[in-house]
């Protein structure tokens, strides 16, 4: 390879660099419309019976995966007291676009409200 083509090599090379960083589009987040609106992590000594209720106070239902995604776009993870991860919950769809707070729930919370 000569030097012109080495110089016109790179030279393509930056054009095609400056026209992707110039084409670049904004990424929007609505994750501060979701608020924690309530938490209980036990009871009566039960620490398997636990709740997070989260109120969206706007457009931030998109929770699970969109057309043409694999993963969804938000999850709950979990962590014990030393700060290991212990779980992930990735939500499968989407949540209602209403007024309604979300309950989040562990299957012990789950049957302990129905006895």
């Amino acid at each position: 390879m000569t030097n012109r083509n080495k110089n016109l090599q790179f030279i393509y090379i930056m054009a095609i660099g400056v026209v992707l960083m110039l084409s670049s589009s904004r990424a929007f987040a609505t994750n501060d419309e979701n608020h924690i609106q309530e938490i209980m992590a036990g009871v009566n000594g039960n620490s398997k019976i636990q709740f997070i209720v989260i109120k969206q106070e706007g457009g931030g239902n998109f929770w699970g995966p969109q057309p043409g995604e694999t993963q969804s776009r938000v999850m709950l993870v979990f962590f014990d007291a030393t700060g290991r991860e212990t779980g992930k919950f990735k939500f499968p769809h989407n949540v209602p676009f209403d007024a309604n707070a979300q309950l989040i729930a562990t299957h012990c919370t789950s049957a302990r409200t129905r006895s």
